[in-house]
């Protein structure tokens, strides 16, 4: 154990550039004094990797991820004794989504008071350490305790079962008791799609977005929105690729916009967990009024050009041998990323066929990483107007880039931690530790989640049909 704390304390201090940005050195320090105190005594399995995780969380950064297993999806689909039912929170209280046993002990809508002898809120807020997020984002917290999160969350982090004693609240306002038995993530899966409780609620949550599609809005005067599920897409395996593809799509989208004489543009982010940086610096070049620039980040920073951890990252073999022309040493212990080789360092013009009407951008707690870094610089440049919730990225930026993917030789703990710490070209016109926040904010109900009622959609059709920003 001691030997896996060392190693994870090293690769922490020689390579994670964001190690200091939320906690200081000496915290830091303190912290990882008291686990070897805690782990010179007999420490089980779970409870090691949680003394681990405190780390790790302490870090609050959203790329920062501690795993008991590498294939750790694998070991829960297969292996665990996971709770068998998908939560969401909404309201301060935490209700049952679907059910993922066979039967009908628990049904959608139900609310969790308690399991294993915590209430609710006991573990809402023990949710609140147990996750990792950027800086104060508060949305990740929402995230976390919802569908799979919530199962792999728990299960990790707090109690391996293999029962649970689950107390909940009916709507009819009874009360009533189950045990149940823990049981693969697999196996949820399965019962969740299979049973039939589950049928009506699952209609309105199976529905595919499709990734970059246009579509043009029915019901409302001259409006088109743009889907983006993520920064990625088939085929796409390179930054010149990722480029072309954005082009390509928007060059042939906004010929189609101005044809229909399209006035409202509305670019959908929600379930948006990121992908390629570059996606989302080129889109924002049709977005900026023609003839100007924007800056998209406003440097990228490492803390280590020769690490030996460097040889378990996925930096390609070649970029290791030319790290020097990448990196231009600042004389304190850090490197900057030489904007002469990224293209998103340099400022980001406008694009000549650039769109030209109002714009709306949909957010919710899953537009991260590359995409709540799009929604940073467009908030910051004041484009156009932001409805939904808060993004799960920070708004000043996070740290990602490469990956350093390393295994704990004793634990099996694998761990995957960021090379680069991104700061965005954005004003101080939030706080700059949340992730960006909405112009318009909206909450999910019991009743939305029940009915499939969309009150980010209601509110930008109320918005478009009055004529607001």
């Amino acid at each position: 154990m001691k030997q896996d704390l060392d190693l994870y304390v090293q690769l922490l201090t020689e390579t994670h550039p964001g190690l200091y940005r939320y906690q200081s050195q000496e915290e830091f320090q303190k912290q990882v004094g008291e686990i070897q105190m805690r782990i010179q005594e007999e420490i089980s399995f779970y409870d090691f990797y949680r003394q681990l995780q405190e780390l790790s969380f302490a870090i609050r950064c959203a790329h920062t991820q501690l795993y008991p297993k590498e294939d750790v999806l694998g070991h829960l689909r297969r292996s665990s004794n996971a709770l068998p039912f998908y939560a969401y929170p909404t309201d301060g209280k935490l209700y049952a989504l679907f059910t993922g046993l066979e039967g009908d002990e628990i049904l959608p809508g139900y609310e969790i008071l308690g399991i294993n002898g915590r209430t609710a809120q006991e573990i809402i807020t023990e949710f609140e350490r147990l996750n990792y997020r950027d800086g104060k984002v508060q949305s990740g917290l929402t995230k976390y305790l919802q569908g799979a999160y919530f199962c792999m969350t728990y299960y990790y982090q707090i109690d391996q079962g293999p029962t649970y004693d689950i107390e909940l609240d009916l709507p009819d306002g009874s009360k009533k008791k189950i045990t149940v038995n823990g049981q693969p993530f697999g196996l949820t899966e399965r019962n969740l799609a299979g049973n039939p409780v589950n049928k009506e609620i699952l209609f309105f949550y199976n529905k595919s977005d499709k990734n970059f599609d246009l579509e043009i809005l029915k019901g409302l005067p001259n409006t088109a929105r743009i889907r983006f599920s993520g920064f990625a897409g088939r085929k796409v395996n390179s930054e010149e690729q990722a480029v072309k593809k954005m082009r390509q799509f928007m060059d042939k989208s906004l010929k189609k916009i101005r044809k229909e004489k399209i006035e409202n543009l509305v670019i959908e982010l929600r379930g948006n967990g990121g992908g390629w940086d570059i996606m989302g610096a080129e889109l924002i070049s049709y977005l900026i009024p023609v003839g100007t620039q924007v800056d998209y980040y406003r440097k990228q920073v490492a803390i280590t050009a020769d690490s030996e951890f460097l040889q378990y990252s996925d930096l390609d073999p070649n970029d290791l041998d030319l790290v020097g022309t990448y990196l231009i040493d600042q004389g304190d212990g850090s490197y900057m990323v030489n904007p002469e080789t990224n293209a998103t360092l340099r400022p980001i013009t406008a694009k000549p066929n650039s769109f030209k009407g109002n714009i709306y951008v949909m957010t919710d707690e899953l537009t991260a990483s590359s995409a709540a870094e799009f929604v940073a610089v467009f908030k910051s440049n004041k484009l156009g107007t932001i409805i939904g919730r808060e993004a799960g990225g920070a708004y000043q930026g996070g740290n990602s880039g490469s990956f350093i993917n390393f295994t704990l030789p004793n634990s099996g703990f694998y761990s995957r931690t960021p090379l680069l710490r991104y700061e965005m070209g954005v004003e101080p016109i939030q706080d700059m530790e949340r992730g960006p926040l909405p112009d318009h904010p909206t909450s999910i109900s019991l009743e939305n989640l029940l009915t499939g009622s969309n009150p980010e959609e209601e509110l930008l059709y109320q918005l478009i049909r009055e004529g607001q920003d």
